[in-house]
C-alpha cells in the first residue's frame, strides 16, 4: 500500500470519523479512491472519554494530514448533546496533534452525492458499498425500518461519505 500519494488537494492522508451512539465509525482514506482502514471502535462507560480516546490512538497511528468529521453543531443538526460534546472534544485532540480539523454539515455531505441533498442515509450507505465493493459491499446494513433503531455499521458509511465529501469540496477551491 502505498500512502501520501499527490491529490489535487493540500490532504492526501485524511481520517474521517463518524459518532454514534454505538461508538466511533471511522475510515483512512489515500485519496478519494482508496481504503487504507476503517472500521468501529465501540464505547461503553464514559462514552465520550472512551471515544475519544479510541480517536486519538487512531491519530497517534496513522498521523493524518486532516481529520474530517459531521458538523454535529451545524444549525441543522439533529444530534445529541453528547454527541455534539464528542464532537468538539474530537476537534480539539486533533488541533493538539497538530492535525488539521474540518467539520463538514450533514447537508453539504448529502449535497455532494445527491445535489438535492434529500436522499436517506441507507442511499448514502448503498452509494459507498457500489464505490468500494471490495471493502465495504458487505458490510452495508440491511435498510432500515422505521421502528429499528440504526445498524451500528452504519458509522463506517458514515464516516465515508464525510471523508469522499471532504474530497470532493477541497478540490472545488
Amino acid at each position: 500500500m502505498i500512502l501520501n500519494m499527490q491529490y489535487d488537494t493540500p490532504y492526501n492522508l485524511i481520517l474521517a470519523v463518524a459518532l454514534s451512539r454505538w461508538g466511533v465509525g471511522f475510515v483512512l482514506m489515500d485519496g478519494k479512491d482508496t481504503l487504507a482502514d476503517f472500521g468501529l471502535k465501540g464505547t461503553e462507560g464514559d462514552k465520550n472519554a472512551n471515544g475519544a480516546a479510541e480517536i486519538k490512538k487512531l491519530i497517534d497511528k496513522y498521523r493524518p494530514d486532516a481529520l474530517v468529521i459531521e458538523d454535529a453543531g451545524a444549525d441543522d443538526s439533529r444530534r445529541s448533546a453528547r454527541i455534539r460534546s464528542l464532537a468538539k472534544r474530537i476537534l480539539a485532540l486533533a488541533g493538539k496533534a497538530n492535525v488539521s480539523a474540518v467539520s463538514i454539515p450533514r447537508s453539504e455531505i448529502r449535497k455532494v452525492f445527491f445535489g438535492d441533498g434529500m436522499r436517506t442515509r441507507d442511499a448514502l450507505a448503498a452509494a459507498v458499498a457500489d464505490k468500494f465493493p471490495d471493502d465495504l459491499g458487505h458490510l452495508l446494513p440491511p435498510k432500515r425500518e422505521l421502528w429499528a433503531g440504526e445498524h451500528y455499521r452504519m458509522a463506517v458509511f458514515e464516516a465515508v461519505t464525510a471523508g469522499l465529501a471532504f474530497f470532493k469540496i477541497s478540490m472545488r477551491r
